[in-house]
């Protein structure tokens, strides 16, 4: 049976054009497109690819994909 899970990604834009796109949950999760578009569509195949290679696939949605995260951007000096 196919699960729903919501996961978090964050788009940068490039400078050059497009966006880099990750999802803080899976580590290593990183993908790309000319547009935001094809970026969200290349990280959610991503985030599926990456899913089904696990063995306990279904508890490690259950772990990560939770609802009511709190998002916020933090400025720092360096």
């Amino acid at each position: 049976m196919a699960q729903k899970a919501t996961f978090s990604v964050v788009f940068y834009p490039q400078k050059e054009g497009g966006y880099t796109v990750i999802c803080p949950e899976l580590p290593a999760c990183v993908s790309e497109g000319d547009t935001y578009e094809q970026a969200l569509a290349n990280i959610k195949d991503l985030i599926k690819d990456l899913l089904s290679q696990r063995d306990d696939q279904a508890e490690f949605i259950e772990a990560l994909a939770t609802t009511g995260k709190i998002f916020t951007e933090v400025e720092i000096t360096v």
